[in-house]
């Protein structure tokens, strides 16, 4: 019995189709914009939210403020060590896409595991070892922010976040 023979193209195709499989499955981490993402999440943020642009330097930390069309504010820190350290939000409109900006986090967002249930207004406060959140409704104005607290600077006061 005789084996099928393969053609050369064949392989060519298989070949050229794990690259693209792997070179997806490589750049797929990055491609999601995120706290403790780096300069590109910022710009993903930028595109996904629709928001404008600008930057406010400091010593330490550059803030990259995303300014939504609706006049919601996402801030995002970040250093050239760490990446995306902490972000803050505010605003009357609707709540930034926490999903886009949390990215890994998101899953923590809601109210921490037997917490009691709390009412609409009431703030959700998280504080991990590794992640803290802090968020805030109160008569449709928003804000929060969550931050990885072994990626700040050191010298940076967490207290200077928002």
């Amino acid at each position: 019995m005789h084996s099928p023979k393969r053609h050369p193209l064949g392989r060519l195709r298989l070949s050229a189709a794990a690259g693209v499989f792997l070179a997806i499955a490589v750049a797929a981490p990055s491609a999601r914009a995120e706290l403790g993402g780096n300069y590109d999440s910022v710009l993903r943020d930028q595109a996904a939210l629709h928001a404008t642009l600008t930057t406010q330097e400091s010593p330490a930390y550059t803030t990259y403020i995303l300014d939504m069309p609706d006049r919601t504010q996402v801030r995002e820190y970040f250093s050239q060590h760490s990446g995306v350290f902490a972000i803050d939000w505010s605003g009357d409109g609707r709540r930034p896409n926490m999903r886009q900006v949390l990215g890994a986090y998101y899953s923590r967002f809601g109210r921490p595991e037997g917490a009691p249930r709390t009412g609409r207004n009431n703030p959700v406060r998280r504080a991990d070892p590794d992640f803290v959140l802090d968020s805030r409704v109160a008569m449709r104005h928003f804000t929060g922010r969550a931050y990885i607290p072994q990626a700040v600077p050191q010298e940076v006061a967490i207290v200077d976040v928002r």
